[in-house]
């Protein structure tokens, strides 16, 4: 056999490398002797896709406005985006061909969906769902807590009071149940910072608020920037259905202790820029939206180098 033959002996036709592929059919993350292996990034970037779509449709502004279409939307798109996939994973998985790398990328696949829906749930709670709804409430300036009563600034979110308005913290009250939720009313202070006693008939309407912050029963209430003299603003509390009705029940405990009252309780966080403090939610809220979805793609990535490396998937 001369040279020529062995050259040509070892090819093999077309119909034996299609025969080859289909009784051997192999995918995985790892090619050896390849210099570059696009999986590796490929892969990774698919999987994130769940991930951004839900973080930021969940704590988009179409969410705050219409809440169940855009669970309903993003469902829709998640299926679009990953339906084919999942198919296709799902049938390689029955016919026996690729399990370990198949059963990877689902398992990665659903585990992008699941952290990305918490994560978008804590994006919007504690951030773009609070700078939505200040965005919707109003900005009212130079209140007089001893002539204007609550019930003119009901659609209040950003309020600045009158100089010389501080807290009466050595008159407050608090009501203990998992947290110590703590109210201090807001008054009329003279120059010097010192507030005068409480009143005879007249409704104390405006008030200080916060959690963890006062001794009690008994103690001084240091919640927000209560040591600040210069600050005269407060942000409205805005889970009135949840923390609300602790603040109200301790406002009633207030006005049995003092024998004073309060016909229109609102709640503020005592701060020196509120309106600073508001606007910067949004800001927030976008940067952890973004700073998640890049630690989640880069944590694929290194998993998806990991495994290639030592050939596991």
């Amino acid at each position: 056999m001369g040279f020529k033959d062995l050259e040509g002996s070892w090819r093999v036709s077309s119909e034996e490398r299609t025969l080859l592929r289909a009784t051997n059919y192999e995918i995985k993350l790892s090619g050896k002797g390849e210099i570059f292996n696009a999986e590796v990034f490929y892969y990774p970037c698919i999987i994130s896709i769940p991930f951004a779509v839900l973080v930021f449709g969940l704590s988009s502004y179409p969410r705050f406005r219409f809440e169940i279409p855009v669970y309903i939307g993003l469902a829709v798109i998640i299926a679009v985006l990953l339906g084919p996939q999942i198919v296709t994973n799902i049938r390689m998985l029955r016919n026996k061909n690729d399990r370990t790398m198949r059963g990877w990328l689902l398992g990665m696949t659903a585990l992008s969906c699941v952290f990305g829906f918490y994560a978008g749930q804590f994006v919007n709670r504690e951030y773009k769902h609070p700078y939505y709804e200040y965005q919707q409430l109003r900005v009212y300036k130079g209140i007089d807590t001893k002539s204007e009563s609550g019930a003119r600034y009901t659609d209040a979110g950003i309020v600045y009071f009158k100089g010389g308005t501080g807290i009466k913290r050595n008159r407050n009250a608090c009501l203990k149940n998992d947290n110590a939720y703590c109210v201090a009313p807001i008054v009329q202070c003279s120059d010097t910072g010192v507030c005068p006693e409480l009143e005879e008939g007249r409704s104390f309407d405006y008030w200080a608020v916060g959690k963890d912050c006062c001794g009690c029963p008994n103690g001084e209430f240091r919640c927000g920037e209560w040591d600040n003299p210069l600050v005269r603003g407060g942000l409205r509390l805005l889970n009135e259905e949840q923390d609300g009705l602790y603040y109200r029940l301790a406002v009633k405990q207030w006005e049995g202790m003092y024998g004073k009252t309060a016909k229109h309780p609102l709640f503020f966080d005592w701060t020196l820029r509120p309106a600073k403090e508001a606007g910067g939610l949004g800001t927030q809220g976008d940067v952890l939206a973004f700073g998640m979805t890049s630690l989640f793609l880069m944590i694929q990535l290194c998993l998806s180098m990991t495994v290639d490396y030592f050939g596991i998937v």
